[in-house]
């Protein structure tokens, strides 16, 4: 709920904000929302889904976040042209407030046992090896999505000279790819194991991706199609796999 919640303010704050610094401050505090979603949603997964059906699940819940990116590419831009920014960001808003109705509605409440919690806190068990690889792996491929999902719109407009309707469109095809990607690894994921080998195939295919539109011109610009379509099955899905490796 104070995620859902936060993610509401933080659009009602852009929309409103009259200074660049106060839009870096909102974008701070959905960042920071955003990234506690994760932890929460998974810890769900693992307590109410048995064992057999979590990489399904799995899937279809990451392939919600491409969902709204798929629905906001293809939406956003033409709404902000038409409207301007603030009034899209505004419209905006309804997305979290539906998701504060649906948490209060849907999600059942879970309280730990006192020792359990007790067990938790001392607790002082060295994290696993693989803790760290993940960590060093997921910090990379995110600081690249993060990347690329900000910068890539500007990029077709700016240095391609494509329409904003055509780069939100680019943006979009990630988003589709992504949702169907998410939820077929997340299936296979389960199945068949072999995580390091997938994330080290997402990972190749994320770098391709990046060439790609580094070696676009306006008369390639076509190209940026497979760099989206490639990007979305490797990069945008990565987390499904490593979610469900932990």
């Amino acid at each position: 709920l104070a995620s859902a919640a936060a993610v509401g303010v933080a659009f009602i704050w852009m929309a409103l904000a009259p200074t660049y610094l106060w839009m870096l401050a909102a974008s701070t505090l959905a960042g920071g929302a955003l990234a506690s979603c994760n932890p929460i949603t998974n810890k769900l997964v693992a307590l109410y889904i048995p064992a057999g059906q979590r990489g399904l699940t799995m899937g279809i819940k990451q392939a919600g976040v491409q969902v709204g990116a798929f629905l906001i590419g293809v939406s956003l831009p033409a709404l902000a042209s038409a409207r301007g920014y603030r009034v899209s960001l505004g419209v905006l808003t309804l997305v979290p407030l539906l998701a504060v109705a649906a948490i209060a509605w849907l999600i059942p409440a879970d309280e730990p046992s006192e020792p359990e919690t007790k067990a938790l806190r001392r607790s002082g068990r060295r994290l696993e090896h693989a803790v760290w690889w993940m960590t060093g792996y997921a910090f990379m491929m995110g600081a690249g999505v993060a990347a690329f999902g900000a910068y890539l719109p500007l990029y077709i407009e700016e240095d391609l000279g494509r329409s904003v309707g055509t780069a939100g469109a680019v943006v979009g095809l990630i988003g589709l790819v992504g949702i169907l990607a998410r939820v077929a690894f997340g299936w296979v994921s389960e199945r068949f194991g072999r995580f390091a080998l997938s994330l080290g195939v997402m990972g190749a295919g994320a770098v391709g991706a990046s060439l790609l539109v580094l070696g676009a011109s306006p008369e390639t610009a076509g190209v940026m199609w497979l760099a989206a379509a490639l990007f979305g099955v490797s990069a945008i899905t990565w987390n499904t796999v490593g979610m469900i490796a932990v």
